[in-house]
């Protein structure tokens, strides 16, 4: 009498030959993510461009203040997200319904005349393409906010 050879012995045996396939023949290409860096506005002029990938809600390291970061895909490279860290002023001018929309930011300066949390105000010019948003250029924060870490 032969042995009979289960569903489950076959499955291990196929996952078992598969161990250290022939990859010559590989056309799988991989790319490194890197982690997105932070993109600060110092002087007047100073502005990021690309598109909008995301809203994280952040805690600020030695500050007991939250905030919001915007992450952003510049060049259409998603191995490489840009974040912003929102000011009040760009977001009552981004909705979250121009994620995926083109976005310009400029930093135009200081506004010596109005105070945020003891600080003079800064000014923000907002440009928002009327282009389709791109799906294709979305950043996934979920696994970030369950793990939430102080910048």
């Amino acid at each position: 009498m032969t042995p009979r050879i289960t569903e489950e012995q076959e499955a291990k045996d196929y996952f078992d030959s598969k161990k250290h396939p022939d990859t010559s023949g590989d056309f799988d290409e991989f790319v490194t993510r890197k982690e997105p860096r932070l993109f600060k506005f110092e002087k007047p002029g100073d502005k990021i461009t690309g598109h909008l990938s995301a809203f994280l809600k952040t805690n600020f390291q030695g500050n007991d203040r939250s905030g919001v970061t915007l992450f952003f895909c510049v060049e259409e490279n998603t191995n490489q997200f840009v974040k912003v860290h929102a000011t009040r002023q760009m977001l009552e001018k981004i909705s979250t319904q121009d994620v995926g929309r083109k976005i310009r930011i400029t930093y135009q300066g200081e506004n010596t005349e109005v105070r945020t949390v003891g600080n003079k105000m800064r000014n923000f010019t907002v440009e928002i393409s009327k282009a389709p948003p791109r799906t294709d250029l979305l950043m996934d924060t979920t696994f970030l906010e369950m793990v939430q870490e102080d910048d």
